[in-house]
């Protein structure tokens, strides 16, 4: 009785053991298992999040780009007025050089008309003179 009572005990405490380890190997399985979700969850926030980080440098570099590119605009539209201006001023100052230079021109002409002018009066007066003369010397003689 003794003896079947010990291999009793034994096998109780060998159960006992087994069904210890037992739900020693289904609790880490169970802890492995929830971390693994865990980490796979953290994984999907992880992406989830770069995902967002990259949308939403797209989005700053898109509005960055339209910036630039309407500064760009704005640049090449203040150049073109700049050219224009400068094109109009040139063309201002030449009409102006243009405009001096034809009154220099009629001035140097009417100052040579008028001493032709004041040449043919001269000669007309020298040759009036010797005509006089000539007519007095005729009446004369």
């Amino acid at each position: 009785k003794r003896e079947e009572a010990a291999k009793a005990a034994a096998a109780a405490t060998k159960k006992k053991a087994e069904d210890e380890a037992f739900a020693a190997a289904a609790a880490a399985k169970k802890a492995r298992e929830e971390d693994a979700r865990r980490r796979a969850e953290d994984d999907k926030k992880a992406a989830a999040a770069a995902a967002q980080r990259r949308k939403e440098e797209e989005e700053r570099k898109k509005k960055d780009d339209a910036k630039k590119r309407e500064e760009a605009a704005k640049a090449a539209a203040a150049a073109t007025k700049k050219k224009a201006e400068d094109e109009a001023f040139a063309a201002a100052a030449a009409a102006k050089k243009a405009r001096e230079e034809d009154a220099r021109r009629r001035a140097e002409d009417d100052k040579k008309a008028a001493a032709a002018a004041a040449q043919r009066r001269k000669e007309e007066e020298e040759r009036k003179k010797k005509d006089d003369a000539k007519k007095r010397e005729e009446a004369a003689k």
